[in-house]
């Protein structure tokens, strides 16, 4: 049994006797650098440029990237010169964020990342795994300063504390790390894999029906819309406008507070889920607020559509609400949620029937005249009850395998925190 001392540092806790705690910046080979502070001009080809959102995953994302001029890129190199080998840490926007740069080419970094190289007295790894880990997390986290976003500077960068152990039981943990950490990525993809399969086939299960119905061997017709193909002898093709009544959203000035934070709810697309039910926004609106911006209240059991920002979420309304100019709503005197499943396998077309030079939007016109099928009403109750069923039978499938995601997540991150900080040891036996 290790014999282990208080490190003094709360989200560390305890490490080994012979660990100690140390500064960042006395673990590296140069002084922790950044990018430029300067917008260069972005080129279609030419040394790649990366900043904070190429990084996903703890891994540097190298297409699509980027591109600088060879003269901006040796103009940057002087202050700071990203070679294989070296930490890259987010330090705006998405602090905290982290990789190592894996492949032997030139590149750049911009301002929101720094460049940290370790020196040979230490593992790169081994320090990467200890920024990644809880205590490394909220170590940053604690040091971050707040406006608008959140940073953390180069000082504060350097002072961040990290267990250390000598540097051979720093490769033995970051080769144990490695294929632990590789272990449990290869279980989630797997799962991850899964879970598009099964997204896959919901997606095909709705067209399916909406379009096929569920009686087979029926004789089937021409739709005439290229999108849909044959459908039933006995369906209809009817536009959205003789179905139902498209009404368009709007905002109240948002400098006025008169307007704001009423009883009225309110949404945009942001407030939207790809597909299901929505009862609500995160604001809300007054009555003198609706009045001013000639938006109107929308009933329970009606379809919002987004028409930007994107084209095509898909949700069905619990609850009265309004809506801003990025939705409209599709009003029905009684709701048949038929329509709500045949908008799901709209928004392909309902994208390409966008239009716009600044942002591409959906026209209340197009969205009118949009053609949808009609099975008789006896029909469309039955697909809607054998799609409640069965969707929900799917989601509840998808909803345990990304439970299991979660749950890998947080043991990843278990051990990582665990082993980084000596409170588990790697002995040869599970060393690899």
């Amino acid at each position: 049994m290790i014999k282990m001392k208080n490190s003094t540092i709360p989200w560390i806790g305890e490490i080994p006797e012979h660990w100690e705690v140390v500064r960042l910046k006395h673990l590296v080979e140069t002084p922790i650098s950044d990018g430029p502070h300067e917008t260069p001009v972005f080129l279609d080809e030419g040394i790649p440029f990366y900043s904070v959102d190429s990084i996903s995953n703890n891994e540097l994302i190298y297409e699509p990237c980027r591109y600088i001029s060879f003269e901006d890129a040796n103009r940057y190199d002087k202050k700071s010169k990203p070679q294989k080998g070296d930490i890259l840490l987010g330090k705006a926007a998405s602090t905290g964020k982290i990789a190592i740069i894996k492949k032997d080419t030139r590149i750049q970094i911009w301002s929101p990342l720094a460049l940290i190289r370790i020196n040979n007295k230490n593992h790169n790894k081994f320090i990467f795994y200890t920024l990644l880990s809880e205590c490394g997390q909220i170590e940053i986290d604690l040091r971050c300063t707040s406006n608008t976003q959140k940073n953390i500077s180069m000082k504060d960068i350097n002072e961040l504390q990290l267990p250390l152990p000598p540097l051979a039981e720093q490769e033995l943990i970051a080769n144990y790390l490695d294929s632990k950490c590789s272990e449990i990525d290869s279980i989630k993809d797997a799962i991850a894999k899964q879970i598009e399969v099964l997204k896959n086939y919901k997606k095909s299960l709705i067209t399916e029906t909406v379009t096929k119905g569920l009686q087979k061997n029926t004789p089937m017709k021409n739709s005439t819309i290229p999108w849909i193909g044959e459908i039933p002898e006995h369906w209809e093709v009817v536009k959205v406008k003789y179905r139902f009544n498209v009404v368009n959203g709007s905002t109240p000035k948002s400098d006025n507070p008169n307007y704001w934070n009423g009883d009225i709810k309110w949404i945009t697309p942001a407030d939207m889920q790809t597909f299901g039910y929505i009862n609500g926004g995160s604001r809300t609106i007054t009555q003198q607020g609706l009045l001013s911006c000639g938006t109107q209240k929308i009933p329970a059991n009606s379809i919002i559509v987004s028409n930007r920002a994107p084209i095509g979420k898909i949700n069905y309304t619990t609850a009265e609400l309004c809506i801003n100019q990025g939705c409209k709503a599709l009003v029905q005197d009684q709701f048949n949620k038929y329509y709500y499943y045949f908008m799901l396998i709209a928004v392909e077309e309902l994208t390409l029937l966008g239009r716009g030079t600044t942002f591409i939007e959906l026209s209340t016109t197009d969205l009118s005249n949009l053609s949808i099928i009609l099975p008789p009403l006896a029909e469309q109750e039955a697909i809607t009850n054998y799609l409640d069923s069965k969707c929900l039978e799917i989601d509840k499938i998808i909803e345990d395998k990304q439970n299991q995601l979660g749950t890998l997540d947080s043991y990843k991150k278990s051990v990582i925190f665990e082993y980084v900080t000596g409170k588990k040891e790697v002995n040869h036996e599970n060393a690899y």
